[in-house]
């Protein structure tokens, strides 16, 4: 991932970024050197992958205050596609307003989906509703998907359709 994805400051739009199993990691540490302790960062982790202490140490080898550093990373872990559309549909913006977020990461987004038991209507338009929320909060907030290790779905076609910028 090429953090040049990303303008400075971050505009409205939906960015995303394919890569393999690293991506996440490799993208938590980027992040938390080249934005925070200055800027607050909403991380939406359906990947189970955010790891404080490879924030922190982030922090540390920049010379900056991990505990600060730490601080400026707002997250939620949604554990059901289900949870995830709500996340994205109801609770998003208030986050990014009551922290003054400068951007949300959506970390592996497909993931829930794709292991959902039910791959039937009601998955299928939990997605719609996700993609809904995405389409219309990307309007307003700059929101960065990461989705490692991408399959060839229908939900990550529509998904890279949707951002009007990606990388891998």
């Amino acid at each position: 991932m090429d953090l040049q994805l990303l303008p400075r400051p971050p505009k409205p739009g939906l960015y995303a970024a394919t890569g393999d199993g690293a991506l996440i990691p490799w993208a938590l540490r980027a992040l938390a050197v080249t934005f925070t302790p200055q800027n607050r960062i909403v991380w939406i982790d359906a990947a189970n992958q955010f790891n404080a202490h490879w924030v922190a140490q982030s922090g540390r080898t920049y010379h900056k205050n991990s505990k600060d550093v730490l601080r400026a990373f707002k997250y939620a872990r949604p554990f059901t596609a289900f949870q995830l559309e709500a996340m994205v549909n109801q609770k998003l913006v208030p986050a990014m307003r009551k922290y003054q977020a400068l951007f949300a990461v959506i970390a592996s987004p497909l993931r829930l989906y794709e292991e959902a038991d039910d791959q039937q209507y009601a998955t299928l338009h939990s997605f719609d509703l996700f993609a809904e929320g995405l389409r219309r909060l990307s309007r307003e907030l700059a929101i960065l998907l990461l989705i490692p290790e991408a399959k060839p779905t229908p939900y990550l076609r529509r998904l890279l359709q949707m951002a009007g910028h990606s990388t891998s």
